[in-house]
C-alpha cells in the first residue's frame, strides 16, 4: 500500500462470539456518546478480562454493493467488549462488499440471403424479448487515490499539537480473498481538504495511520489497480478506529461471439470486424471454428460485421456496460447461404433450334476435376462453390466443338454456345440379310434411326458419313436381329454389310433305310429326346420316313427299332446338319442275325423260372416294377430306374424263350385318352431301353391300360399312387 509513513499498532484485540448482556450494551452506547463508562467491577464475571493497556475494540461494518453506486455503512454485531483503566477507545470498521453474479445479455442477428435485409434479435439474461433501447455508458467517479498534501490543507492539525488526538489506522485488502493490496492509494478527507498521513507510520504493518482532532467527520477513500475504488464516511469521530476496506476486483465484461449457418446452425469459418466508436480502432479476427471470445474493461461502444465466404454478412452495434459485477454478452450471426449458379445451352447457329444432344463440361480456374452437372435435353446447370473464373467446354454429334471462359461475379449466370454445324457426305450402304446356319438369302423386314432406305430391293441405306444408324430386321419364324452401324466412306466400298439370323427350329426329314439293300424298313418305330433333359419331342412318320422339329441350339438322342434289325441310338446336332445343308438324313440299320432252326429242339418256356430279382415267374402272372421312376406326367424315364431293368434284361437273356407284354396303369385324374397315351409311351420307353440292351423287340409287346385297371379305389393320394404303375406280364 502506497504511504508516507506507517506506525505498527500494537493494540491486542480480543474477540468473543457470545452476544453481549443488556448491561454490557448499554456499556457500549455510553461509550460511543462520550459518557463515563460504569466502573470495572459491574462487568460480568465471564468479561472480567484485565490487561494493562488494551483498548476495548468496536467493530462495525459497512457494505458496498456491486449493483449500487454508493457506499453505505453501519454498525455490526458487537465482537468483544474488554474493560480497561485506560480511557482510550478503538474502533475497528470493516467495509466488505457483497459479490454478486455478473448479468447476461445475449444478442443475435442473421441475414437471409433472399432478403438482403438485416433482422436483430435481442434477449435479455432471462430468455425474454426487449425492445432495442438506448444504453448509456457507467459514470466514473474520481480518482480516489493519495495525493500529495498541500501546508495549507494540514494547517488545522499543526496549529494545535498540544491537543489531543485521534488515531485512524486503515488496511486495504481483497474482498475476496482478504489479501493484502500494497499497490492500493488511500486518502483521508475532512470536507475537502486532504488529509496527511502520519510521518512516523511504518510499511511494515501494511496499514496508513491519520491523526485527527477528537469529533471530527472525514472520509476514508480507498483504490487499487484492477479493484473497484470505495469510500466509508466516519461521522464525529471521538476514539481510535481501525478500518479494514475490502475491495472488490474489477469483473472486465465480455462478449462473446458466434458465427453460424442460418439453417444448419453449424459454425462457420469466418472474419469478424469489430470497431471501437470509443477509440476509433478497428480490429479483424478471424474464426476458424465459429468462435470469438473479447474482454472489455472499460465501457465501449463497438460495431461488429460478420463475414464468410459465399455467405451473406451481419452488422451489429453494441453498447459495451462493465458494472462491479460485470456483464456478458453473446452475440449470434446467422449468415445464409449465397449460392452461384451457371446454366449453358447449346443451339444451331443457323436455324436457332436448341441441341438436345448437346454435352458440356465445367471446370473451374485452377482446377483439375471438374464440377459436377445436372444435364438436360441440350442444356446443363451447375451449382458453383463462389465467384472466380470458369471455363466451360461443349460438344455435340455433327457440330464443331467450342469452349467459352466466364468470370463469375453474380449469383445467376448463362452460357449460349451456337454450334456450327459439320458438312457431310452423303453415302449409301449396300445390306444383305442372309441365314446364319444355311446362307440363304432372307426377305427381312427393315426398320431403322439414324438413316433412311433408299431401296428394298435390293437393301439399300441412304445416309451422311460420321451418323450412326440403329436397324432392326425381323422376318418370320427367325429371331429379331438389332445392330448399330457406323455410316463411313469404308462401309460404302465395302462389298456389303451382311447380317447372319437364326431361326428359332428347323424341320429335319428322316428316313431308315436297310443297311444292305437301301431300301426302306417299314413299320420301324422312330424315338427323339432332348439329351441333357430327356424330354421326348413329337415325330410325325409316314411309311418312309419321319418329320420331326429341332432347335439348332440343342443337342438331341435319336432312337430307331425295328423287328429284324439291331436297335439303333445316336445323337444329333442339328447346328452341325444345317452347316452341312443336312436337313433331309438316312439312318442305315443292320439286320439282326438269326441261327438257324434245330431238328426237334424249338425252345419251350419254363412253366415257373424263378429269379432273385422278381420272386417267381409263370406265365399270366403280372409282375409290377415297383423302382420304375418317371418324370411328373412324362414318358420319360429315370435313371435311377436303370437298376431294376438291368434285372429285368438278365432274366430275359437267361430265358431266350420268354416272351413279355409291358404293361402301363394311371390313376384317374385328368383326360381319360391322355392318361392312355401316357401309359403307352411309358410302355415304350421301357421297351426302347430293353432293346437298347440287345433284347429282340419281337419278344416284346406293350399294352398301356390307362386307369382301366385301378388296384384300389382313386379315393385318396395313396390309393392313387398305387394305380400309377408299371408291370410286366409273361406270355
Amino acid at each position: 500500500m502506497k504511504t508516507e509513513g506507517f506506525v505498527q499498532n500494537k493494540d491486542i484485540l480480543i474477540t468473543t462470539e457470545r452476544r453481549p448482556s443488556e448491561k454490557e450494551q448499554l456499556s457500549i452506547r455510553q461509550s460511543v456518546n462520550g459518557e463515563k463508562p460504569p466502573p470495572p467491577n459491574s462487568a460480568p464475571a465471564s468479561l472480567a478480562v484485565t490487561q494493562a493497556a488494551v483498548p476495548t475494540v468496536e467493530r462495525i461494518t459497512a457494505e458496498q454493493r456491486a449493483d449500487q453506486s454508493e457506499q453505505s455503512t453501519g454498525i455490526s454485531r458487537l465482537v468483544g467488549v474488554v474493560p480497561t483503566a485506560q480511557t482510550e477507545r478503538v474502533n475497528e470498521v470493516v467495509v466488505a462488499p457483497t459479490l454478486t453474479k455478473p448479468s447476461y445479455e445475449k444478442l443475435s442477428g442473421e441475414q437471409r440471403a433472399d432478403q438482403r435485409t438485416e433482422q436483430i434479435i435481442v434477449t435479455d439474461s432471462v430468455g425474454l424479448r426487449r425492445a432495442d433501447t438506448p444504453i448509456r455508458l457507467p459514470e466514473t467517479s474520481g480518482n480516489v487515490g493519495l495525493k500529495p498534501v498541500a501546508p495549507a490543507e494540514t494547517s488545522v492539525l499543526e496549529a494545535d499539537k498540544t491537543a489531543r488526538t485521534l488515531t485512524i489506522e486503515i488496511r486495504v485488502v481483497s474482498a475476496g480473498t482478504d489479501a493484502p493490496l500494497p499497490e492500493a492509494l488511500v486518502s483521508v478527507r475532512e470536507d475537502a481538504r486532504l488529509l496527511a498521513p502520519d510521518p512516523a507510520s511504518k510499511s511494515s504493518s501494511n496499514a496508513l495511520i491519520v491523526r485527527i482532532l477528537p469529533g471530527m467527520s472525514v472520509s476514508v477513500s480507498a483504490s487499487a489497480p484492477g479493484y473497484q475504488a470505495a469510500t466509508v464516511p466516519l461521522r464525529e469521530v471521538q476514539e481510535n478506529q481501525r478500518l479494514l476496506l475490502k475491495l472488490l476486483p474489477v469483473n472486465p465484461s465480455r462478449l462473446k461471439i458466434r458465427v453460424v449457418d442460418i439453417h444448419s446452425a453449424t459454425p462457420l469459418p469466418a472474419q469478424v470486424t469489430v470497431t471501437s466508436q470509443t477509440t476509433g480502432q478497428t480490429q479483424t479476427h478471424s474464426l476458424l471454428r465459429g468462435e470469438l471470445e473479447l474482454t472489455y474493461a472499460q465501457a465501449d461502444k463497438i460495431e461488429m460485421l460478420a463475414t464468410a465466404p459465399c455467405y451473406t454478412s451481419v452488422k451489429r452495434s453494441l453498447l459495451i456496460e462493465v458494472p462491479l459485477e460485470g456483464k456478458h454478452y453473446e452475440f449470434e450471426a446467422k449468415l445464409d447461404k449465397i449460392t452461384f449458379s451457371l446454366t449453358a445451352r447449346a443451339i444451331d447457329i443457323q436455324t436457332g433450334a436448341e441441341i438436345s444432344t448437346a454435352r458440356f463440361r465445367l471446370v473451374e480456374k485452377g482446377r483439375i476435376a471438374p464440377v459436377p452437372l445436372t444435364s438436360g435435353p441440350g442444356r446443363a446447370q451447375a451449382a458453383l462453390s463462389g465467384r472466380g473464373s470458369y471455363e466451360v467446354f461443349c460438344e455435340a454429334e455433327g457440330y464443331e466443338p467450342n469452349s467459352q471462359r466466364v468470370q463469375v461475379e453474380k449469383e445467376v449466370n448463362e452460357v449460349l454456345f451456337k454450334l456450327v454445324a459439320i458438312k457431310k457426305r452423303a453415302l449409301q450402304i449396300p445390306l444383305t440379310v442372309v441365314d446364319v446356319y444355311t446362307g440363304e438369302s432372307i426377305q427381312a423386314k427393315l426398320s431403322l434411326t439414324g438413316a433412311t432406305v433408299f431401296s428394298t430391293t435390293p437393301m439399300v441405306l441412304s445416309g451422311f458419313a460420321g451418323d450412326t444408324a440403329a436397324l432392326a430386321l425381323r422376318a418370320d419364324g427367325y429371331e429379331s436381329l438389332l445392330r448399330r452401324i457406323q455410316l463411313s466412306a469404308a462401309a460404302e466400298a465395302a462389298p456389303d454389310y451382311v447380317f447372319r439370323m437364326a431361326k428359332n427350329t428347323y424341320e429335319f426329314n428322316f428316313r431308315t433305310l436297310a443297311e444292305t439293300t437301301r431300301k426302306p424298313v417299314l413299320n420301324a418305330r422312330f424315338n427323339v429326346v432332348l439329351t441333357a433333359t430327356k424330354q421326348r419331342i413329337p415325330v410325325e412318320t409316314t411309311d418312309d420316313q419321319t418329320v420331326v422339329v429341332l432347335s439348332p441350339t440343342q443337342t438331341y438322342t435319336v432312337n430307331v427299332s425295328a423287328e429284324g434289325y439291331e436297335y439303333f441310338q445316336a445323337q444329333f446336332k442339328p447346328a452341325d446338319a444345317l452347316r452341312d445343308n443336312q436337313l433331309k438324313k438316312d439312318i442305315l440299320l443292320k439286320p439282326r442275325a438269326v441261327a438257324g432252326p434245330v431238328v426237334g429242339a424249338a425252345p419251350v418256356p419254363a412253366p415257373v423260372v424263378q429269379t432273385r430279382a422278381f420272386g417267381a415267374i409263370e406265365r399270366g402272372k403280372s409282375i409290377p416294377l415297383k423302382n420304375l421312376f418317371f418324370d411328373q406326367s412324362s414318358p420319360v424315364l429315370r435313371p435311377e430306374s436303370f437298376v431294376e431293368l438291368d434285372q429285368l434284361v438278365d432274366v430275359l437273356r437267361q430265358n431266350p424263350a420268354m416272351r413279355i407284354e409291358i404293361r402301363g396303369h394311371t390313376d384317374n385324374a385328368g383326360d381319360f385318352d391322355a392318361n392312355v397315351n401316357l401309359s403307352r409311351n411309358r410302355c415304350q420307353a421301357v421297351i426302347d431301353y430293353l432293346v437298347r440292351k440287345s433284347i429282340d423287340v419281337s419278344r416284346l409287346l406293350k399294352n398301356g391300360r390307362g386307369p382301366l385297371d385301378p388296384l384300389a379305389p382313386n379315393t385318396s393320394e395313396d390309393n392313387r399312387k398305387k394305380n400309377r404303375r408299371v408291370e410286366f406280364v409273361v406270355l
